[in-house]
């Protein structure tokens, strides 16, 4: 639960891993927080990209929305993650 500043590691890439610091956690955990709890997840794009399965999904919040988008490779291990404000021209 990223919002709660958890992450369960053992699902991450080595590489992912070693780039999510603890500090980068707790920073983005504390401005998810912020933001509120999602009201709704909508999946708006799936493809492949650089050998893995990656899913872009629209977060609703009280007062904004963003592009959730996170990547697994062909282990089944999270190998990307970015979240930002969602845009049309993101699709």
């Amino acid at each position: 639960m990223l919002q709660a500043g958890h992450l369960d590691r053992s699902q991450m890439t080595s590489r992912l891993n070693a780039t999510v610091t603890n500090n980068k956690v707790k920073e983005l955990s504390s401005q998810l927080r912020a933001l509120g709890n999602p009201r709704s997840f909508v999946l708006t794009d799936k493809g492949q990209y650089n050998g893995s399965a990656f899913y872009r999904f629209r977060v609703g919040l009280a007062h904004s929305v963003l592009l959730f988008t996170f990547a697994v490779d062909p282990h089944n291990k999270v190998s990307g993650l970015l979240i930002g404000p969602f845009n049309t021209s993101a699709l």
